[in-house]
């Protein structure tokens, strides 16, 4: 099952990858600046003097980063005064300073505003972070309408602050079973397919409250779902998802009833509503006696073989 996990990871990442964009503007090297200076601290011992210094003298910035032995100070409006600050502080060669368009509270007003305008509920937004070397705010979403996303977050931020990931979908859906509850907004999808977790755990069930679900979404249809961002690993999981499709509904020829309707039915048995994670193991349709056969297990992270139940429902 495909995790974001490493969302992190990737976004720390995103200098390298985007080193070659065309955020900044222009950069400059105190070491080649006509002004020398006479500055003997070394920036890289200590970065977070190097913020300190700049929050006391009150210089716009967008943050600083580490590259090739260097610290790259990403000044907002750089002009000579500030050049002939830092020189007479910092030791020449040790640092360089980078121009920017943006400063970092700018990009943070632009990454809050993407959460209390909910984009990342509205739109399926993956995350965002901030791309310190390229001036910007990285988003990342799903290969699912790009450009509509686009569009609707540039009504309320300004595209200069932007940068987009796009992540490509997976062919194969990564959870596929049966909604067996709907709660708060959420559906509860238990895979009728056990694994096996370690020699003793021999009968797993995956089973994850999917928030994000279509408003058509029924107790008992059988899904497919496709998930954005990381799944919380209690159990059930707990993960949004990206997509969800509903399967083709099952009905046999003589009958009337189809098999998301039959697990309603049974759902109204007290016994099989109290299991916290019902899995529907299989349903079977009988033409002579015009019964439904639910075989179903309750779901728990236990050693060895899970008991198994019937339950038979009339078609009716």
């Amino acid at each position: 099952m495909k995790r974001s996990i490493m969302a992190l990871f990737i976004l720390s990442l995103l200098a390298v990858l985007f080193s070659g964009c065309g955020a900044r503007m222009g950069s400059s090297s105190s070491a080649e600046s006509a002004y020398k200076g006479n500055g003997t601290m070394n920036p890289n011992n200590d970065p977070n003097e190097v913020r300190q210094f700049l929050d006391d003298n009150h210089i716009a910035n967008s943050d600083i980063y580490l590259k090739e032995g260097k610290v790259y100070i990403n000044i907002v409006g750089l002009d000579d005064k500030i050049e002939r600050l830092l020189a007479d502080r910092y030791k020449a060669g040790t640092y360089q300073t980078v121009n920017v368009a943006h400063s970092i509270e700018e990009l943070q007003k632009a990454q809050q505003k993407l959460i209390d305008l909910k984009l990342f509920d509205k739109l399926n937004l993956d995350s965002s972070g901030l791309d310190t070397m390229n001036n910007r705010v990285v988003i990342t979403l799903p290969e699912t309408d790009v450009e509509e996303a686009k569009s609707e977050i540039q009504k309320y931020i300004n595209p200069d602050l932007l940068s987009y990931v796009v992540q490509q979908e997976s062919v194969n859906p990564e959870l596929v079973g049966y909604i067996t509850k709907i709660e708060n907004q959420r559906a509860l999808v238990v895979n009728p397919i056990s694994r096996e977790i370690n020699e003793t755990r021999e009968e797993f069930y995956d089973a994850i409250w999917v928030s994000n679900i279509p408003p058509d979404i029924r107790v008992g249809q059988n899904v497919q779902v496709w998930f954005k961002g990381s799944i919380e690993t209690s159990y059930p999981g707990q993960g949004g998802a990206s997509k969800v499709t509903i399967s083709e509904v099952q009905k046999p020829v003589k009958a009337i009833l189809a098999q998301d309707e039959v697990i309603r039915k049974a759902l109204m048995n007290k016994d099989i509503l109290d299991i916290n994670i019902l899995v529907i193991k299989e349903l079977k349709y009988d033409e002579k006696s015009e019964m439904w056969t639910i075989r179903y297990k309750s779901a728990a992270i236990t050693d060895g073989v899970l008991e198994e139940h019937i339950i038979q429902i009339p078609d009716k």
